[in-house]
């Protein structure tokens, strides 16, 4: 996780963290998308609620604050690539004005089974 968050940091892309009282209850940052210097102005988002914190809008407030920052930082669009059936990030997302761009069936392996990759995008810029 150190490593992953110096990353991002290095690369001058936010890494934004939410706490309550003392205690991490979710993380969300943004990271290059594609490694080629074409793709440089677009980024992708990962974010994470603790599971006993989901419904109080750390999420929303997370993503709502990295896509300020991205847009500050000069990206133009922004991708989440939800990795199975999970509509809590896909409204998330969606509330926060991404759009499905993609779906890629059968793209990840998690728990024995195949998942899909939902694609979502929105414009920054």
């Amino acid at each position: 996780m150190g490593r992953r968050r110096q990353a991002v940091l290095d690369r001058g892309l936010p890494y934004l963290v939410a706490e309550l009282e003392g205690y991490v209850v979710g993380y969300c940052y943004a990271s290059q998308f594609r490694p080629r210097d074409g793709y440089r102005f677009t980024v992708e988002d990962s974010i994470y609620v603790r599971p006993d914190c989901t419904g109080h809008r750390v999420g929303s407030m997370l993503l709502a604050q990295l896509i300020l920052d991205c847009y500050l930082e000069g990206c133009h669009s922004m991708v989440g690539c939800i990795c199975g059936v999970n509509v809590p990030s896909v409204a998330l997302h969606t509330s926060l004005g991404f759009q499905q761009v993609g779906l890629l069936p059968e793209a990840g392996r998690k728990f024995g089974e195949w998942l899909p990759l939902s694609i979502m995008q929105r414009q920054l810029r």
